[in-house]
């Protein structure tokens, strides 16, 4: 696994520790996949349609993959509507009803035309999502984490900032979290400056989440599409570290 060990823990998403199910450790932005049975490094997503796990080494290929397959359904709906609209000029009357004649009478062509505009539509969207992830240096499955991670956030922040409104913490008296940089940990007082046996049970201690976590393994632009492009084991210094 040395020769995919190029990225540093976070300490946040990705922690230094050892997979439950391979007992082996886990390195930084990978995922253990059920349906392959292995880690995966930089892991993105498992694709039904190609019946593999999406990782660092393959998905470039998957990006290639949406699209050629985005090209052709644009080329498809684009001959079938030019076929559809030389019928309609070849036809009687007004373009628009010799357009309508013309889609009734090739109706199968017609619905083969709305479903390569629907595909169109749905693949452009998801090819454009992994373009914004690529260019956010993120893979899908960390976008969802760090979506989970900004609404705990929110809500962590406003229940912290009620209760410092209300008088019920003080803002410096808050214990560090040495696991969490950034986080304090305060416990609720009475009005009379003591702790009641219900706050003890309760546990009605209250987190300041501090500022927002950054994604650090976006490097820029440039930097995090090359990674794409040209991952990081398949470079000379993974290469090397594969040998030794």
């Amino acid at each position: 696994m040395s020769k995919y060990d190029n990225y540093p823990y976070d300490d946040f998403i990705y922690t230094n520790k050892m997979c439950p199910t391979l007992a082996i450790r886990k390195i930084a932005r990978s995922k253990y996949d059920k349906y392959s049975d292995r880690h995966i490094p930089r892991f993105d997503h498992y694709c039904g349609w190609l019946d593999s796990p999406i990782g660092e080494e393959n998905y470039r290929y998957f990006l290639w993959f949406l699209f050629v397959h985005e090209s052709m359904c644009i080329y498809g709906a684009t001959v079938l509507a030019i076929l559809l609209q030389e019928e309609a000029r070849d036809g009687q009357g007004l373009f628009l009803t010799a357009l309508v004649t013309s889609l009734w009478k090739h109706v199968w062509i017609a619905a083969a035309l709305l479903l390569m505009c629907a595909m169109t539509a749905v693949l452009g969207a998801f090819f454009a999502f992994h373009l914004w992830l690529v260019i956010r240096g993120m893979t899908t499955n960390e976008y969802y984490k760090w979506r989970e991670i900004k609404a705990w956030h929110k809500d962590a922040t406003k229940t912290y900032q009620r209760a410092l409104k209300s008088g019920a913490i003080e803002a410096d008296g808050g214990t560090s979290l040495t696991s969490s940089p950034g986080m304090t940990y305060h416990r609720v007082i009475s009005k009379d400056g003591s702790r009641s046996e219900e706050d003890e049970e309760n546990n009605s201690d209250v987190l300041n989440p501090g500022p927002m976590r950054q994604n650090i393994y976006s490097r820029g632009c440039l930097s995090n599409v090359g990674e794409v492009l040209f991952p990081l084991s398949m470079r000379k210094e993974g290469e090397r570290r594969k040998d030794v």
